[in-house]
Parts: C-alpha cells; sequence; structure tokens
C-alpha cells in the first residue's frame, strides 16, 4: 500500500512538471507571437499619432483659433496623442531586443524618471514613498524604465474621473520592492487570473499592454510581479527585484 501510494505520488507530480513545462511552452510560442504584433501594431500607430498631433498643434497654433471650447479640445487631442505616443514607445521598447542589457542602477532614480515622463490631470494626486539608501542593483534600465511607465499609464488610465496613485519602494528579504497602487476602476476576480496571458484582452478600462511582456522581462531578471485589484477600489502591482 505505501510503496503503491507514493507511486501514485510519482506520478502525479511528473504529471503536474510536464503540465507546467507545455504552459511554459506554450506561453513562451504566445509571447513570440505578441512580441511581433505589438511591435508591428505600434509602428502602424505611429504615423496617424504623428499627423493627429501635427493636425491639432497647426490648427490651434497657426491659424489662430481663438475660440475657448475649440482650442480646449485641440489641447485634449494633443494631450491623448501624446499620451499615445508613450505607450507605443514603452512597448516598443519592451519588444525590440531580447537579451538583457544590465547595468548597475538605482531603482528610486528610474521611478522618478519614469513619473516625469507624464503630463498628470490635476484629478490625480501622486504620492511616493521612496525607501532610503536602496542598494544599487544590476538591472536592463531600459526595460525597467519601460515596465514602470506602463503600470504608471495603467494606472493613470484606470482613473479617468481623477484619484491617487501611490508608488513605493523599499528593500526585503534579499529583494527590492516596488509597489504602484491606484483607486482606478480595477480588475475583477475572473480577469485578474488571465492578465498575463499574452493573447488575453478585456473590455475593461484600465487593463493595460504589455503585463505579459513585463512578466517575461521580470522573470529573466530572476524577479517577481504580480497584481492584486477590486473592482471600483483599485489595483496594486508589486514588482521584486532581486538585490545582486
Amino acid at each position: 500500500g505505501e510503496y503503491r501510494n507514493h507511486l501514485e505520488s510519482l506520478v502525479e507530480e511528473r504529471t503536474r512538471e510536464l503540465k507546467d513545462s507545455q504552459a511554459q511552452t506554450i506561453r513562451k510560442e504566445k509571447l513570440a507571437t505578441v512580441f511581433q504584433m505589438a511591435s508591428s501594431l505600434s509602428n502602424e500607430l505611429r504615423n496617424p499619432l504623428t499627423i493627429m498631433g501635427n493636425s491639432a498643434y497647426f490648427l490651434k497654433e497657426k491659424m489662430g483659433v481663438t475660440d475657448d471650447m475649440v482650442r480646449k479640445h485641440l489641447d485634449f487631442i494633443h494631450d491623448e496623442v501624446f499620451k499615445s505616443d508613450k505607450i507605443i514607445s514603452s512597448i516598443l521598447d519592451l519588444t525590440r531586443a531580447r537579451s538583457l542589457s544590465l547595468i548597475k542602477a538605482d531603482v528610486n532614480k528610474i521611478v522618478q524618471y519614469a513619473l516625469s515622463e507624464f503630463k498628470i490631470a490635476e484629478t490625480i494626486h501622486i504620492k511616493t514613498q521612496l525607501g532610503e539608501k536602496l542598494p544599487i542593483i544590476e538591472l536592463d534600465h531600459k526595460r525597467i524604465l519601460s515596465i514602470f511607465k506602463n503600470l504608471i499609464a495603467n494606472s493613470l488610465q484606470a482613473m479617468p474621473e481623477g484619484g491617487s496613485l501611490e508608488i513605493k519602494t523599499d528593500v526585503k528579504g534579499g529583494f527590492i520592492c516596488i509597489e504602484f497602487r491606484d483607486t482606478g476602476v480595477g480588475i475583477s476576480e475572473e480577469n485578474i487570473q488571465k492578465i498575463f496571458d499574452p493573447l488575453f484582452t478585456t473590455g475593461e478600462k484600465g487593463i493595460g499592454l504589455g503585463l505579459a511582456i513585463a512578466k517575461e522581462i521580470i522573470d529573466e531578471h530572476k524577479g517577481s510581479i504580480s497584481v492584486e485589484s477590486e473592482i471600483e477600489k483599485g489595483t496594486i502591482s508589486k514588482i521584486k527585484l532581486p538585490i545582486t
């Protein structure tokens, strides 16, 4: 009986390992497709966005539009084009090179630079709690910056009526922990299980682009990324990067 139980246990464990390996292979194949699609779509979108932005600027500055309402809407167009271009840049940065380019970097400075790249609406309150004397670690600066920008963009998109975004950094158990906490629309329990699936899409606002790619890059850093969320309460994204 004991031998049989042990054998069954071994078979179950091996079956689980095979399923995990198969799931990982499928995920890698999906990711390869996503990298190709994201890069292609981003490049295709950039051209019309540039035309829209330039047209809005021309109408406002060169045509001497004086109607306040028209100027306001032209500003809206310009701001949204600018925001979209930032997201596209972020995706292209994530999808271009496959191997990591590691340098010694300060995570707090990357957070601050990522934030500086956004024009934050007056209705959104930004709070940062950056841990003092964080150790300098080796990471792919460009890609980690792109992931931070992507998470910030997700949070801002999830708060169209305003809200707050809090970013914290600290050290826990050999890792630098970075937390992005917003008060946005949130993600349903059903969808939270699928957000790292490379081909998962949803109509809900606030589900940003690039989470599957972000997970792949964080995994390559031997770190982790997780997301907790509640509808109408907000979302918390956590990244852990090993201290090297």
